[in-house]
C-alpha cells in the first residue's frame, strides 16, 4: 500500500465522519519504527522533533490530523490487547514548514524552512491499534511495539497554496523527566525526500537516512517517511450549479495587488477569450487592501468597499509597434454597489508585509453579451470606504498577452501599459557565506534555482573546472552575502518573462560572459555592451570600466538570464514579474456542459496516441442533452528525447506546428473504484461511441515557461482543439458517469513530436487514466492527481432576453424607457453605459430596435437577478441558496478563538464585540485561570489548604473547599544528613537535621539517596588516539551518545557532602555506557565503549559552596563558578570487528556549568595517558589507546 492508498489503517480516522483525507501515509505495520520527537518541559538537552514532507493537492484548509506512535521501551516484552493504560502524552505540538529543497546549500538534503504555522493541542483521542513484533534475521523476538492512533482537531485550519511542497512536524510534550519517551511510527509509503530531525539545543536539521542511530538492523526499507494523514473538514461537493465560462486562480502563494481606482485614472484590465458565446452574468475576483493591517486573532473585518465599477473592452492586437495587445472600445460598463465579501486569508509578501485577501462574488445587474471565439478585457476598479486604497490581486495562471494599467477616456483617448509587479530581489542572504558550488550543481536562492554552467574563456575555450562561492567582501558593491564566479556563468530560473532586470556586478580581471534570451556574448569589460541591444533588450551600464564594480541594467522582456567572468562578482538580482490578473467569469445558462480549464501554471501534458496507450478522464452528465462539441488542449512533445516542440523559445516556432492527421474520441460507460476485482480504482468500461475525426480546429493557446531540476527554463507552446459532433452527437443520462478518451496520430510517422493532452487545475471524482482500451493504469505525478483539460458541448437554445435590462425575467415598461433613453445615441464607445447597444457596435440604431422588439412582451426571460436576500440585520450573514433559491439567513460569527472572551455581534453596527470573561468560581482554594483554547479553568491547589499540621493532609475538595484529613499514626520516614534512614516523628527529624519524607513513609520502602541517570546525545570525549601493532599512530576523531549515573548524597537529586575535608561539597558519577564510533584510515570504523568488568568511576566537586549540603550547580544550586569532574573510563575498543578490552582506565578530568554537562563543557585527558588493549583471549594484542585533543 503506498502513498495516496488508503487501506484498512483509515478505519482510526474517528474524529469527522465528514472528513476528507487530502494526504495520507499509512503506518508500517510490518517493519515500522517509531522514532523519538519530543519537547520537555525544562528542554533537556536530548531533545528532538522529526518533520516529514507532503504535497498540498487539495486548495481547501487542513482541519485535522491524524497520526500513529509508541512509547519507546513501554512494556516491550509483553503483547497487550489494549486495556493496558499507556504512560500518555499531556499535549502534542504541530508545525507546518516552508520546503527547502534539496541542494548543495547549506544541506544537501531537503528539510523544512520558515515556520508557518504552530498548534498545541491538550485535546486529542488515544487509541490502542495493535501489538507489533519484531524479529532479528534469525527469526527470534526482539520485542513488542505497541501502535497508538492519534486524531487531532485544529482550533484554526491550516491555509496552503495546491500544488506546493510543505513539511509537518509532530511532538510530544511529556513530563520533565520520562521513563519512556513518545515516538513517531514511520510509513511504508515513501514519497519526496527522508524524514528530518531537528534537535533543539543545536538548533539544527539532520537527515534521516537508514542506517540511523534510531533505526534497527532489520529496518529493510532503504529510506525514512513518517505515518500521517491530512484531512479536511468536508468531502467535495458535487460540481457547482454555477457555470464557469472562464477562471484565473489567485496567486496565494507569492500574488500581489495592484491599485485599481476610478478616480485616479489607473485602472488594470486583463483579456479573456470566450468560449461559448453564453453572456456573462456573474462575476467572481480575489483583491485586498494594500497597508491594512488588521488587529492579530480578531475576526477579519476589511476596510470595505463602497462601489466597484466594472468594465468589458474589445481587443486591441499587438502590432509591431505595439508589441502587446491592450483594451480597444469600451463596450460595458456598470456600477456595483451590492456584492459579497468574503475572507480568503493572509500570506507573507517577500518583502516583509502581510496582505490579506479577500475573494468578491458579483450578480452584474447587467449582462454582458459576448460572442464566441473573442477576446474581451475586464477592467476592475473600486471605491474603497474608509483610507485604505483597494488592489485587484494577481494570478498564478497566465493567458495571451499580460493585464495593463493605464485609462481611457474616450474612445479616442486612452493609454495603457503592460502591468508588473512590485521588484523582487535575490539578495543571496539565505545562503551560508563559504559554500562553493560547482560545475553541473544547482543551488536555490529565495525559491528561485541556479544552476552552475561552464565558463568561455576570451579565445572561445569553454571550461568546466571553475566554481562559485558565496562571498562577503562586498565586491560588487552591495552589503552581505554575494556570489563570486571564478570560471563558471550563473543561470537563473527567474520566474519568466520578467522585466526591468538589473544587478551588481563586480569586474577584476578576466572576460565576462553574458547570455540575455538565447543570445551570448564574451567581453573583456562592461563598458563595453553599455546601449547594446542583446537578446532584445537594451542594455545600461554604471562603471564597469575593469578592476570597478558597477550596475547593468535590461530594459525589455528577459526569457533568460546568465552571466559569469573570472574573476567576477554578483549581487542584488532584481526584477520585475509581469501580471494576469485573479478572475472567475459564469454564466446562467449556457451550451457548456462540463468545463475542467487547463492548468495554466503548473499542467503538462501526457502522451495520448491512437498507436499507444490512451489517456481518459471521467465526467459527470449535469443535464442530459447530447454533446455536440468536444474542446480540448494539448501541445507536441518528443517522448524519447523528452524535448517539447520548439521548447528553447517564448514563441512557437515560425514553423508550423507539427500536423496532426485525425484524433479518436472515444465515450466509454464508469466503473466505479471497487467495482472491478483486477483493477481497484475508477476506470472506463464499456465503449459507447467512438469517433475519427480529421476536421477540427486548431488554435495557439499560449506559452507556459517550466523550470527543469538542473534549473534550465523551457518553454511548452499549447494548443486549443475544437472538435464538432453536430452530425453525430453523443446522447446521455442525467446524473449519470462517463469517460472519455482522446488519442492523436500524427500525419508525418517520422516526425519526432507527438500530441499530448494538457492537464487541467481542476480535480473531480477519480483521478484519469492511461490504457489501452482493456486495462488501465491511474496516472499521478508525484502523488499530486491529474485530471484533463477539456470542455463539453451542447447545442445552445436558451431564450435569451436582451431586452431584459433589469433581470426582472420580463421585457415591459420599464425596458422600454431605458432603451427609448438609449435610442439613436452614437457615443457608446465613449461611456459604456448605452444597454441598447446589444450588438456592440458603438451607437443604438434601427438594427439594436428590431431585436428589441422581437423581445417586448416577452415574460419567460431566463438570467433573472437573483432576489434580494437582505433582511436589514446586519448580525446576519444573507444569501440565495443556490439549490432551493430560497433566502438564507446565518447568524453573524463572532469568534476571536480566544475562549477567554464572550463573543458577539453588535445589533446595531454588525461588529463583533468581545467581552472578557470572569472567571472567580469563588472558592478559596482554586486557581481561577483562563486558557484560551479552553476558556475558564479550576485548579485545585491543595497548597492553600495548608494547616501547618504535619499529620493531616490537606485537600482542596471543590465545591466545598479545603479539607483537612487526620493521619492516624504519624510517625513516617527520615533521611538524615548521613544519607541514613530511621522512622521518626516529623519534630524529632527536623530537631536531627533530617528530611521527612511524609506521612504512610516508612524506611523499608524509601531511598535516601537519590540517583539521577542522564542520556546525553553527545560524548565530551571527542578524540582518541590510536597506536597499532606496526606502530602507526593515529589521532582518530569519534563522536557519540553518553549515559551516566549520579549518586547524590541524601534523598534529593541535588544533595551532595563534603566528604574529604576540604569545605566542598561532592557526588560520585558512573559512566555507564559510552557508543562513541569514528574511522581509522588504517582500519576503518572504530567502535568504543565501557568495559563491562570493571566499573567507570568520578565524581563531581564544587569549587565555591555557597550552599552547603547542595551541589552549587544548576539547576540545584545558584553557584556561579564551575564544578571540576573526573572520571576514570575503561574501555572496549571494536578494532575491524575485534574487540580489545583494556583493565586500566584513561582519567579524563573537566570543568562542567551545569548538571547534567552541556555540550559547552570541556574535558582535559591527563597527557602522555595509553593503556594497553588485550583481546578476547586476555592477550596483549598490540594497539594502545591514549588520549587525543579533547576541547
Amino acid at each position: 500500500m503506498g502513498v495516496g492508498e488508503p487501506g484498512d489503517w483509515i478505519r482510526v480516522i474517528t474524529r469527522n465522519s465528514e472528513s476528507a483525507v487530502k494526504w495520507d501515509q499509512p503506518p508500517d505495520m510490518e517493519y515500522g519504527v517509531n522514532l523519538q520527537s519530543v519537547e520537555s518541559l525544562v528542554g533537556a538537552a536530548d531533545d528532538r522533533i522529526v518533520a516529514d514532507d507532503w504535497r498540498c493537492t487539495d486548495p481547501r484548509p487542513v482541519t485535522d490530523v491524524h497520526f500513529w506512535g509508541s512509547y519507546i521501551g513501554w512494556r516491550d516484552q509483553t503483547e497487550l490487547d489494549g486495556t493496558v493504560t499507556p504512560p500518555g502524552v499531556k499535549e502534542f505540538v504541530i508545525r507546518f514548514y516552508t520546503d527547502i529543497p534539496a541542494g548543495p546549500d547549506p544541506d544537501q538534503y531537503s528539510h523544512p524552512g520558515e515556520l508557518l504555522y504552530q498548534e498545541t493541542i491538550s485535546n486529542f483521542v488515544e487509541n490502542f491499534v495493535a501489538s507489533i513484533p519484531h524479529f532479528d534475521a534469525a527469526g527470534n523476538l526482539i520485542d513488542y511495539e505497541h501502535k497508538f492512533a492519534y486524531d487531532l482537531d485544529f482550533t484554526q485550519p491550516f491555509i496552503q497554496q495546491e500544488g506546493t511542497v510543505y513539511w509537518i512536524s509532530i511532538a510530544a510534550v511529556l513530563s520533565d523527566d520520562p521513563e519512556f519517551p513518545w515516538g513517531w511510527e514511520t510509513s511504508d509509503g515513501h514519497w519526496n525526500d527522508n524524514a528530518c530531525r531537528f534537535w533543539i539545543a543545536n538548533a539544527y536539521w539532520d537527515d534521516i537516512n537508514p542506517p540511523d542511530f534510531e533505526i534497527p538492523s532489520w529496518y529493510p526499507h532503504d529510506r525514512t517517511d513518517m505515518a500521517f494523514a491530512l484531512t479536511v473538514a468536508e468531502i467535495p461537493p458535487p460540481p457547482t450549479l454555477e457555470l464557469v465560462k472562464w477562471q484565473q486562480r489567485p496567486d496565494m502563494k507569492t500574488g500581489v495587488n495592484i491599485k485599481s481606482d476610478p478616480e485616479q485614472m489607473a485602472t488594470v484590465a486583463d483579456d479573456w477569450f470566450c468560449l461559448d458565446g453564453s453572456p456573462v452574468t456573474d462575476l467572481h475576483f480575489w483583491g485586498s487592501y494594500p497597508g491594512w493591517q488588521p488587529q492579530p486573532g480578531i475576526e477579519i473585518s476589511s476596510p470595505g468597499v463602497e462601489v466597484f465599477r466594472i468594465q468589458v473592452y474589445s481587443d486591441a492586437p499587438a502590432t509591431w509597434s505595439e508589441n502587446f495587445s491592450t483594451p480597444d472600445k469600451l463596450l460595458y460598463e456598470t456600477w456595483v454597489e451590492k456584492f459579497k465579501e468574503t475572507y480568503v486569508g493572509p500570506i507573507d509578501l517577500p518583502w516583509g508585509e502581510v496582505e490579506h485577501k479577500f475573494r468578491y462574488d458579483i450578480d452584474l445587474p447587467r449582462i454582458f453579451w459576448q460572442k464566441r471565439d473573442r477576446i474581451y478585457w475586464l477592467n476592475i476598479s473600486a471605491l474603497p470606504k474608509q483610507d485604505y486604497p483597494w488592489g485587484w490581486e494577481s494570478s498564478m495562471d497566465r493567458w495571451n498577452d499580460v493585464a495593463v494599467q493605464g485609462w481611457y477616456t474616450d474612445v479616442s483617448s486612452d493609454w495603457w501599459a503592460m502591468l508588473t509587479s512590485p521588484s523582487f530581489s535575490l539578495d543571496f542572504e539565505d545562503l551560508t557565506a563559504g559554500s562553493e558550488y560547482l560545475v553541473g550543481d544547482v543551488f536555490s536562492t529565495s525559491g528561485v534555482l541556479v544552476s552552475v554552467n561552464p565558463f568561455q574563456w576570451s579565445n572561445g575555450t569553454w571550461f568546466s573546472g571553475g566554481s562559485a562561492i558565496v562571498g562577503t567582501a562586498g565586491s560588487a558593491g552591495g552589503t552581505g552575502n554575494e556570489i563570486n564566479t571564478n570560471n563558471v556563468n550563473l543561470e537563473f530560473a527567474l520566474p519568466v518573462p520578467v522585466t526591468d532586470v538589473s544587478f551588481l556586478f563586480g569586474e577584476y580581471g578576466g572576460n565576462t560572459n553574458l547570455k540575455i534570451n538565447g543570445e551570448f556574448i564574451n567581453f573583456q569589460d562592461y563598458k563595453e555592451i553599455n546601449t547594446e541591444k542583446i537578446g532584445g533588450v537594451d542594455v545600461s551600464v554604471s562603471n564597469g570600466t575593469g578592476n570597478d564594480n558597477g550596475e547593468i541594467k535590461l530594459a525589455g522582456t528577459v526569457n533568460q538570464l546568465a552571466t559569469g567572468g573570472q574573476e567576477h562578482s554578483i549581487d542584488e538580482v532584481t526584477f520585475s514579474k509581469f501580471l494576469d490578473m485573479s478572475f472567475d467569469l459564469t454564466t446562467c445558462e449556457g451550451p457548456i456542459k462540463w468545463l475542467q480549464f487547463p492548468d495554466m501554471a503548473h499542467g503538462i501534458n501526457i502522451y495520448s496516441s491512437i498507436d499507444r496507450p490512451i489517456v481518459a478522464d471521467d465526467f459527470l452528465c449535469t443535464n442530459g442533452r447530447p454533446i455536440t462539441e468536444v474542446h480540448f488542449w494539448g501541445s507536441f512533445l518528443d517522448e524519447q528525447e523528452n524535448v517539447h516542440w520548439g521548447q528553447d523559445t517564448a514563441k512557437p516556432p515560425f514553423a508550423p506546428a507539427p500536423k496532426i492527421e485525425y484524433f479518436k474520441l472515444s465515450f466509454h460507460s464508469d466503473v466505479p473504484a471497487g467495482a472491478d476485482p483486477d483493477m481497484s480504482w475508477s476506470h472506463p468500461g464499456q465503449l459507447l461511441k467512438e469517433v475519427y475525426v480529421d476536421q477540427f480546429t486548431q488554435r495557439y493557446w499560449d506559452s507556459i515557461p517550466h523550470t527543469d531540476a538542473a534549473g534550465h527554463i523551457w518553454w511548452e507552446h499549447k494548443f486549443y482543439f475544437i472538435v464538432e459532433l453536430n452530425e453525430d452527437p453523443f446522447p446521455q443520462r442525467k446524473g449519470e458517469v462517463y469517460w472519455l478518451d482522446i488519442g492523436a496520430r500524427m500525419a508525418d510517422s517520422s516526425d519526432p513530436f507527438h500530441w499530448g493532452w494538457e492537464t487541467s487545475k481542476d480535480h473531480w471524482n477519480d483521478i484519469a487514466v492511461l490504457g489501452d482500451g482493456n486495462q488501465w493504469q491511474p496516472l499521478a505525478d508525484e502523488a499530486e492527481p491529474l485530471d484533463m483539460a477539456f470542455a463539453l458541448i451542447t447545442e445552445d437554445d436558451t431564450p435569451y432576453c436582451e431586452g431584459d435590462f433589469n433581470r426582472d425575467g420580463d421585457v415591459d415598461g420599464i425596458d422600454l424607457t431605458v432603451f427609448a433613453g438609449d435610442m439613436l445615441r452614437t457615443d457608446c464607445f465613449d461611456t459604456g453605459d448605452c444597454e441598447g447597444d446589444f450588438d456592440y457596435d458603438g451607437d443604438v440604431d434601427s438594427d439594436d430596435l428590431a431585436l428589441f422588439s422581437s423581445d417586448y412582451g416577452r415574460q419567460d426571460c431566463p438570467c433573472t437577478m437573483p432576489e434580494d436576500c437582505d433582511d436589514g440585520n446586519p448580525c446576519t450573514e444573507d444569501f440565495l441558496d443556490p439549490v432551493t433559491l430560497q433566502c438564507v439567513h446565518e447568524d453573524k460569527v463572532c469568534n476571536d478563538s480566544n475562549s477567554c472572551t464572550d463573543d458577539e455581534c453588535h445589533p446595531e453596527t454588525g461588529e463583533c464585540v468581545y467581552t472578557p470573561r470572569n472567571c472567580d468560581d469563588g472558592i478559596e482554594c482554586t486557581n481561577d485561570e483562563c486558557d484560551p483554547a479552553e476558556g475558564c479553568v479550576y485548579i485545585p491547589e491543595d497548597n492553600l489548604c495548608d494547616d501547618n499540621d504535619p499529620c493531616t493532609i490537606d485537600i482542596c475538595d471543590p465545591p466545598g473547599g479545603c479539607f483537612h484529613q487526620e493521619i492516624p499514626n504519624c510517625i513516617q520516614a527520615c533521611c538524615l544528613p548521613a544519607g541514613t534512614c530511621e522512622d521518626l516523628s516529623t519534630l524529632i527529624c527536623e530537631e536531627r537535621g533530617g528530611q521527612a519524607m511524609g506521612a504512610g513513609s516508612d524506611c523499608t520502602n524509601t531511598p535516601c539517596r537519590a540517583v539521577e541517570h542522564d542520556t546525553l546525545s553527545y560524548s565530551p570525549i571527542r578524540q582518541v588516539t590510536l597506536t597499532s601493532p606496526d606502530g602507526r599512530h593515529e589521532l582518530i576523531d569519534v563522536t557519540g551518545p553518553m549515559e551516566m549515573d549520579v549518586y547524590f548524597e541524601g534523598p534529593r537529586e541535588g544533595d551532595a557532602q563534603d566528604d574529604d575535608g576540604d569545605n566542598l561539597d561532592e557526588v560520585e558519577i558512573e559512566i555507564i555506557s559510552l557508543n562513541l564510533s569514528g574511522s581509522s584510515s588504517a582500519h576503518g570504523t572504530i567502535k568504543l565503549k565501557t568495559n563491562a568488568a570493571f566499573p567507570s568511576i568520578g565524581g563531581i566537586e564544587e569549587t565555591t559552596n555557597p550552599l552547603p549540603g547542595r551541589l552549587d550547580l544548576p539547576p540545584f544550586g545558584n553557584g556561579g563558578s564551575p564544578a571540576n569532574s573526573f572520571f576514570d573510563v575503561f574501555v572496549e575498543v571494536e578494532i575491524g570487528g575485534q574487540t580489545h578490552r583494556a583493565t586500566a582506565p584513561l582519567r579524563f578530568t573537566g570543568r562542567i556549568t551545569h548538571k547534567p554537562p552541556v555540550q559547552e563543557d570541556t574535558v582535559t585527558c591527563i597527557p602522555a595517558q595509553q593503556v594497553e588493549l588485550f583481546d578476547e583471549n586476555e592477550k596483549p594484542s598490540g594497539f594502545f589507546l591514549g588520549c587525543g585533543e579533547n576541547p
